[in-house]
């Protein structure tokens, strides 16, 4: 590992490290960029990763857990303009309007054999048809491109996309986002959400080879001091078998371990917004964009960075939901 950058005051040195890469600075570090698990909230750290793509900014290490994996894979691929089109199809609205983006049904917990989170239809379909993620780049890009798994023991895995055939390259992607009971098992790939065992999969960037780590938050402070809330309890007792609910609740703790381990470390910058108006309860599509733009804005300030205009091809959906006053667009 290399030695640590000197720090001017007041910036951490990750923040110092993305300035100078974007004043074409050359260096001999390994940067890693990675984003926290999140459900819904990948829209948040998708359009920090859009933040950083308006930059023409590329981490050499590129990660994430659960949806935030699936968001680290949109920014790879360069694909994050495509964010707005993502929101519409995965939002109330679109899941309603196009039957093939219906890949959560919670009607079929009296279906059995029907899973209830179907998160092959969600990659085969939104995320390969609709907004289709960039395979073939994926698997030969420049930079390490890494999801997290969890082991049926609860053991977590680290899988890489480069070099694989787009078939196991899609695999793992779903096996990064696949909840155990809610979405069904892969007969070839026995792992599951990456949440489960490494949530801020930061050790997991170090492994690989990462100096320093930017680490996309979708959780606010207060959340990080929560518990297990009530869904989640009546979920575990409910679905699922005592050696997996012991599984579930080791998260908190690993998520707790990871903070306390790297939160005042130069080394690891954790991008965190102090509020953040987005729960399960919020899925439509103007309140899922607006948590994406408050995304954008804030990955430039905490970086320290000018104000970067919005993609124009944003422009249509944010005038038509009432978001646009204000805004630039480039």
């Amino acid at each position: 590992m290399c030695s640590a950058l000197p720090t001017p005051s007041r910036m951490h040195p990750v923040a110092q490290l993305i300035h100078q890469r974007l004043q074409g600075k050359p260096d001999p570090y390994k940067l890693a960029i990675v984003a926290e698990d999140g459900g819904m909230r990948w829209v948040v750290t998708g359009e920090m990763f859009a933040y950083l793509q308006a930059h023409n900014f590329m981490g050499d290490i590129i990660g994430g857990a659960s949806a935030g994996a699936l968001s680290g894979l949109f920014y790879a691929g360069g694909q994050t303009v495509r964010g707005p089109d993502a929101i519409a199809c995965t939002s109330r609205r679109g899941f309603y309007d196009d039957p093939r983006n219906r890949f959560l049904n919670f009607l079929h917990l009296v279906k059995p054999r029907r899973p209830i989170l179907d998160i092959d239809q969600l990659i085969d379909g939104p995320f390969s048809q609709h907004v289709g993620l960039n395979w073939p780049r994926l698997v030969q890009h420049p930079s390490t491109i890494f999801v997290t798994a969890t082991h049926p023991d609860g053991t977590p895995a680290t899988l890489v996309l480069n070099g694989q055939p787009i078939t196991t390259a899609k695999q793992y992607a779903k096996a990064t986002a696949r909840i155990p009971f809610l979405s069904p098992p892969c007969p070839h790939l026995p792992l599951w959400d990456g949440a489960l065992s490494s949530a801020l999969p930061v050790r997991e960037a170090f492994d690989l080879g990462a100096d320093y780590v930017l680490t996309l938050r979708a959780r606010t402070p207060a959340e990080d001091a929560q518990t297990i809330g009530l869904i989640e309890q009546l979920f575990m007792k409910t679905c699922l078998p005592p050696a997996w609910r012991s599984v579930f609740l080791e998260r908190y703790r690993r998520r707790t371990e990871t903070l306390e381990a790297y939160r005042n470390s130069d080394r690891v910058l954790f991008l965190q917004q102090p509020t953040l108006k987005l729960d399960c309860h919020q899925d439509d599509e103007r309140s899922m964009l607006a948590a994406a733009l408050a995304g954008w804005q804030f990955a430039g300030e905490a970086l320290q960075l000018p104000p970067k205009p919005f993609p124009v091809a944003w422009r249509p959906p944010m005038e038509r939901l009432d978001l646009a006053a204000g805004a630039q667009f480039a």
